[in-house]
């Protein structure tokens, strides 16, 4: 199922599988992670704590309801 109002925030595309690596707030479709990481390395993502990662899923979900 795709949603119009999510993108990948890099390639600007909508995508069926998106992510929010870490528990961030910007949407990567697999290929743009993908290339981010080879690029970067594993490094460049925020490391994050379960904890933080299950605040940010609950403001998202807020967000999204509210």
């Amino acid at each position: 199922m795709l949603f119009k109002d999510r993108v990948c925030c890099i390639c600007d595309e909508h995508k069926e599988f998106l992510s929010r690596p870490n528990g961030g707030q910007k949407l990567y479709c697999m290929q743009c992670k993908a290339k981010i990481t080879k690029e970067h390395g594993q490094g460049y993502w925020k490391p994050c704590s379960f904890v933080e990662f299950l605040e940010s899923s609950c403001k998202s979900r807020d967000k999204k309801n509210g």
